[in-house]
Order: C-alpha cells, then structure tokens, then sequence
C-alpha cells in the first residue's frame, strides 16, 4: 500500500504538465536579472561626469583673467582651470566662444548699504477670524473652505512682499562699497 502511493506521487510529480510549469518558473527567474539591464521608455542615460569648458576669459578674481582657458569639472566639483591643461578623453567638451566665465556666482544676499527697507507693514494682512483657519499660508483645512481667490492678480499675504517692489529703486551703493564686490 505504501509502495502503491509513492508510486501514484511519483507519477503525478513527474507529469508533463508539472515540468512544463516547473521550468517556465525556473527560466523567468533566470531570466529576471537580465531584465534589470533593460531601462524603460523615456530613460536617459547618466551625463559625463567630467566636463571641459572653453572659455574666451576666465576671470579668477579681481584683477587676475586668464584668457582662451580651460576649466575640468569632475563629478561636480572643479578639478583645475588654466590656458593649457590637457582635456581628458572622457570629457564632455563645452566651446563658449565669447564668453567670460567668474570664478564664483555673485552673491545676491550680500548687504549693500542704501536706503533702509521700509518694514512698517510687515504684519500679516488678516480680514477676519476666518482668515486665520481658511484661505491663508497656513490653510490646512477641509476642501471647499478655502477662499477662491478668483482673478485677484500677483500678491501676498504680507504687505512689504508686492509685485511692484524693484530693489534697483532702493539700492544705492556708494562707490567704495561696488569696489569690494
């Protein structure tokens, strides 16, 4: 009896239809770290990490220009900048004809003294307690209990913070302060 149903599993393990589905599973598995190298619709393939840029004037600081120079960037971070480095193989090459590159961005924080900012209305514009729960910066409630704002136009919820504000208007440096720049 015992000998009688080793026998029939056997038999119903071994059965056509379980090897074909057995195998099918063994061969999507095997198969699945080649599908990791197919990328999808769309993908773009990583950039160069290192690039070359040619520039017409470098300028390293006040006073200091390199003309027709090179800068290597690699993985972001300047390698080395000067009219006869050798450009690496697996650079990306950037031609800038007629173009001056600084040698850091012009920080647009730093205080220039000129007319004091008027912060008289800097408190927040509120109409009503319902501002304070619906329509404001911190509006956290239900849909459909904020204000609809409807063709208002360019604004902000504090006073000094408006469209029309030009800093040109405001700023003046005198001439000693734009030579430290």
């Amino acid at each position: 009896m015992l000998y009688a149903r080793l026998q029939m599993r056997l038999r119903c393990a071994a059965s056509p239809a379980r090897l074909l589905r057995s195998l099918a599973v063994a061969l999507a598995l095997a198969a699945t770290p080649a599908f990791g190298e197919i990328l999808p619709p769309g993908h773009r393939p990583l950039p160069p990490g290192v690039h070359a840029l040619k520039a017409t004037r470098v300028v390293m600081e006040p006073g200091r220009e390199l003309t027709n120079a090179i800068i290597l960037v690699r993985d972001g971070r300047f390698e080395a900048v000067g009219s006869g480095l050798a450009i690496p193989a697996d650079a990306r090459v950037w031609v800038l004809t007629n173009a001056t590159i600084y040698a850091g961005f012009i920080d647009l924080h730093v205080p220039v003294s000129g007319r004091a900012l008027d912060t008289a209305g800097t408190e927040m514009i509120v109409g009503g307690r319902e501002q304070l729960t619906a329509g404001s910066i911190n509006f956290s409630g239900v849909p459909g209990g904020e204000r609809d704002p409807g063709q208002t136009g360019p604004g902000h919820e504090l006073a000094v913070i408006r469209p029309e504000f030009r800093v040109a208007d405001v700023l003046a440096p005198t001439a000693k302060e734009l030579e430290s720049l």
